[in-house]
């Protein structure tokens, strides 16, 4: 191998200007550059690598999805949405840690509208951990692979302390956003959860909602399926985290599988939403009340709580369509969540909305 150098006349080394050298090896080294050398030794250099790995047209606030779909003020939507964000701000601890949102192919855009919503709403209280919208006519909005980095960067933002252990999870393995669901999960959420838990003084909030719309659209059933699995996990009492889960779909025999499963059945409340009827009877009664009518509501509405605590008394809560067919005042008593009762069911189409747990 023969290569020529061409010297400065200055050089104390070279006598001339051109130099011969035969033979020997030549090697190449490619040096780090400057700005991976300084990002790894920032001190929030690992959250900066997370966040160039994640989805952010996936989050409840992306510019990828302006406008959003949102409830309308007096549509059967915003009632779920309000039952949803009654469940969240719960403090009660043996409160079922997930929330499923099911429907049939119809009611796609409502569930998300309930869900864009309610992410609207907690992160406007401070009670929004996280979202992830599943959308799989967004490039790439159907990759589950995403979900959990992009769940972890929004975690460490919204909860205080979190960003600190996040940040050194990634900057020990800058990679872990390439590994399993499995490892992102237990390295980004579920470890870092636990290291606060241990170091901080502060204790962590009682109640936080991760919001995760459209899981049908997520590709691949067995993703879906791992996906549950791997929350169910996480929202077990073993782990002591502080994260409730919305999750909505389509009501698909491998997801409604997965929710059958032990684990998960026992820690989920589920909502069906496949009838128009449930917030347009509500509708109707809320503008059905005038100003001029204020005196005879606020007595509507005292019969109505009256005949509430007669239930409470034989431990027995108003079904969903008494309290739609009947007045609004104990919407929020009865979201707890109880099947329709028989007289209703024998004078009603058996396609409304019921909630359960």
């Amino acid at each position: 191998m023969t290569s020529r150098i061409h010297s400065p006349q200055t050089s104390p080394f070279f006598s001339g200007y051109n130099m011969l050298i035969t033979g020997g090896v030549f090697n190449h080294f490619n040096a780090p550059h400057p700005d991976m050398i300084n990002l790894h030794k920032s001190a929030d250099g690992g959250f900066h690598m997370l966040s160039q790995a994640i989805s952010p047209g996936a989050m409840h606030d992306s510019s990828e999805r302006y406008p959003p779909p949102r409830c309308r003020n007096g549509a059967r939507a915003e009632t779920i949405a309000q039952d949803v964000i009654i469940w969240v701000r719960k403090l009660d601890p043996s409160t079922t840690k997930i929330l499923w949102l099911q429907g049939p192919h119809n009611t796609a855009k409502t569930c998300t509208a309930i869900a864009q919503t309610v992410s609207e709403v907690c992160h406007a209280e401070g009670q929004l951990a996280g979202s992830f919208f599943f959308d799989q006519h967004r490039c790439g909005g159907d990759d589950g692979c995403y979900l959990f980095s992009t769940l972890a960067y929004q975690i460490a933002l919204n909860v205080p302390g979190m960003r600190e252990h996040v940040n050194l999870a990634m900057a020990h393995d800058p990679t872990l956003p390439t590994k399993s669901i499995a490892v992102q999960i237990q390295s980004l959420i579920i470890r870092p959860f636990q290291q606060l838990r241990s170091t901080s003084a502060i204790p962590l909030k009682a109640s936080m909602v991760v919001v995760i719309d459209g899981l049908d659209q997520c590709h691949g059933q067995e993703t879906q399926r791992d996906i549950l699995l791997l929350i169910a996990d996480l929202a077990s009492s073993a782990h002591q985290i502080p994260l409730r889960f919305l999750i909505t779909s389509q009501s698909k025999p491998d997801i409604r599988a997965a929710f059958d499963n032990d684990g998960l059945a026992s820690m989920t409340r589920r909502i069906v939403v496949d009838a128009p009827s449930y917030n347009d009877d509500m509708s109707n009664i809320q503008s059905g009340f005038t100003s001029s009518d204020s005196t005879f509501s606020c007595l509507f509405h005292s019969v109505i709580n009256f005949g509430y605590l007669l239930n409470a008394c034989y431990k027995q809560r108003p079904c969903r369509f008494h309290t739609v067919r009947y007045g609004k005042a104990c919407v929020a008593e009865a979201s707890a969540g109880m099947v329709m009762c028989p007289t209703c069911i024998s004078e009603t189409p058996a396609h409304r909305v019921r909630s359960t747990h």
